[in-house]
């Protein structure tokens, strides 16, 4: 008993990030001020319930943009939420999607995974590889797949949120563990609100300068589970609400 509650103080102590995260400057259904209000309200939330913050640090990275993460830093740093913001992007390579870290300039899309991470290097950003093994092809989502045991990505995603990656959350930690040893980080691809809670990663300190050195350094940890049949019907219920307000009062969801 003392060891475990050992245990859980000291990941209490850790820090915690979500480094996939999408707004309206993609297929996000919030634009990024609703989305840090909500990562605010749910860091109050938490340290209430638990004495420590759902999140300390966020990765904003809408698809083959990085507007969006401007603009949820500026919105941050503008009311004094106290959550630091990584500006990002799912990158669209020609072998599939790549989280793209703490660059300045956004990374072309449709190049080469091994292009794609080269330009992500020489902005000084990490390259992590999204949900590799993905089921949703069909829906033009991709993973790079293999390339994770040969191209020089910092991380992999071992967990994703999304009830569609049940089974390849597993199959990517197995060949990750098998080949590359990659750290492996756990998102929670947050398309809208109910998907945050399910995921998150753990690291060494509490800043974005400490979760760069721990990604580096492999001092990361992916925890949590995918967010179900309950998470699609909450998403469904959110999207429909939305939606009418929206309707109703003649608005976009950018303009929320």
């Amino acid at each position: 008993m003392t060891q475990e509650k050992d245990k859980v103080l000291k990941e209490m102590h850790r820090g915690r990030a979500d480094l996939h995260i999408h707004t309206t400057f993609s297929d996000g259904m919030y634009n990024p001020g609703t989305v840090m209000l909500h990562l605010f309200s749910l860091n109050v939330q938490y340290e209430k319930e638990h004495g420590y913050k759902y999140a300390d640090v966020v990765a904003i990275t809408d698809h083959d943009e990085i507007a969006g993460a401007i603009r949820a830093k500026e919105f941050a740093d503008e009311n004094g939420i106290d959550i630091e913001v990584i500006i990002g992007s799912e990158v669209s390579s020609k072998n599939g999607h790549i989280i793209a870290l703490n660059i300045s300039e956004q990374i072309p899309r449709g190049m080469s995974a091994k292009d794609t991470i080269d330009a992500i290097h020489v902005q000084n950003g990490l390259a992590i590889a999204a949900h590799p093994y993905t089921l949703l092809w069909l829906a033009g989502v991709r993973g790079v797949g293999d390339l994770i045991t040969s191209h020089p990505f910092d991380a992999v995603e071992a967990k994703n949120s999304n009830i569609t990656e049940l089974v390849s959350n597993y199959y990517t930690m197995f060949i990750n563990r098998k080949h590359q040893h990659l750290p492996e980080v756990g998102n929670s691809d947050a398309h809208f609100m109910a998907a945050f809670e399910k995921v998150i990663t753990l690291f060494a300190g509490r800043t974005k300068d400490d979760l760069l050195k721990a990604i580096a350094t492999s001092q990361v940890s992916a925890r949590g589970y995918h967010w179900g049949l309950i998470g699609i019907a909450r998403y469904l219920s959110e999207k429909r609400a939305l939606m009418q307000f929206c309707k109703t009062h003649g608005i976009r969801p950018h303009n929320l």
